[in-house]
């Protein structure tokens, strides 16, 4: 287990201590780790968006240029190495390209489909996906319709 994967257990740790038995993931942190998968193999990419902005750099450069939308959590070595909830793209041989970022190490989150997410952003006017959902409880009781995944990602 990566240091992404062991923040993300401890806070599914706590929220199991407060969430509803019924509900199958216990926010957005076990999701994420259920639902995705590391990331590793990083390209340099030669243009960066605005910093901060990491789900508008990530849904352009993915919408524009035929790579993946991934959310979850990365690590910056220009942040002490601790996991941030990030945006990023990867290819169709997973090689991530972070369009933010031009020092990220370690990345871990869901692929998302295409279609997922121009319709999302559509709906809510916000790039980005995690922090978007509406319907997060419903998520939370049943999880992801296998269509809202791009098939990069571990079988849920």
């Amino acid at each position: 287990m990566n240091q992404i994967q062991t923040h993300l257990e401890q806070i599914v740790a706590i929220y199991k201590n407060f969430q509803n038995p019924e509900i199958k993931y216990f926010g957005v942190a076990d999701l994420i780790l259920h639902y995705g998968k590391q990331y590793t193999n990083i390209i340099n990419h030669n243009k960066y968006g605005p910093k901060k902005q990491c789900y508008y750099n990530s849904f352009k450069l993915a919408t524009t240029c035929d790579l993946i939308y991934c959310e979850g959590f990365a690590i910056n070595k220009a942040v002490n190495y601790f996991p941030f909830e990030h945006a990023w793209c990867i290819d169709h041989e997973d090689n991530v390209i972070d369009p933010t970022w031009d020092d990220g190490i370690d990345y871990f989150g869901i692929a998302f489909s295409t279609n997922f997410v121009v319709e999302l952003a559509l709906k809510t006017g916000c790039a980005g996906v995690l922090g978007e959902l509406n319907d997060l409880k419903m998520i939370l009781k049943n999880g992801f319709n296998q269509s809202d995944l791009h098939s990069k990602n571990p079988i849920g």
